[in-house]
């Protein structure tokens, strides 16, 4: 579950994007004909017209059903123009409600930035980045490593933080 706050952006983020949520109903059942997929049933009677369906469950998705298609492939399905919506990446601890951690939020237009240090303040746990995520690399790189932050601190907040720093 998200934070609320956090929610409400990459809700907002979709939303800005074209995307229609559906919230409160599930999928049910698969509907094809003889040429294939055509839609999905939901339990709330509706059909959602479609041609395909896309199941993902992990970091590392399953194309080998799409090699051979003419469908771009880059890590997963390439997006283009329609399908993708605002820059997003979440890493490490980003689900802060009811937690006693430093949390720093920044937000200027379309950009948001959440920043998660431990309760004493000493490492980096958790990054959610929307818009704008430019060096997320060195943010997970922080994470992942538990790096000590002392001395980086300011400028994990500032957005100033480069490879660098770790020479």
């Amino acid at each position: 579950m998200s934070d609320p706050e956090d929610a409400f952006l990459v809700r907002e983020a979709l939303d800005n994007a074209g995307l229609e949520i559906m919230t409160g109903c599930s999928a049910t059942g698969v509907v094809t004909d003889k040429n294939g997929i055509t839609a999905v049933a939901l339990n709330n009677g509706k059909k959602l017209p479609c041609q395909m369906i896309c199941v993902g469950k992990g970091v590392i998705p399953n194309t080998d059903f799409i090699k051979g298609t003419g469908i771009e492939l880059d890590r997963g399905i390439s997006a283009d123009k329609y399908t993708v919506c605002e820059p997003f990446v979440a890493m490490g601890v980003v689900h802060t409600r009811d937690k006693d951690l430093k949390v720093y939020t920044d937000r200027t237009g379309n950009t948001f930035r959440k920043i998660v240090f431990s309760k004493d303040g000493t490492r980096l746990i958790g990054a959610l980045f929307i818009g704008d995520i430019t060096n997320a690399g060195i943010y997970r790189y922080v994470i992942r490593e538990k790096k000590n932050i002392d001395t980086l601190k300011h400028h994990l907040i500032n957005q100033t933080l480069h490879y660098g720093h770790f020479l």
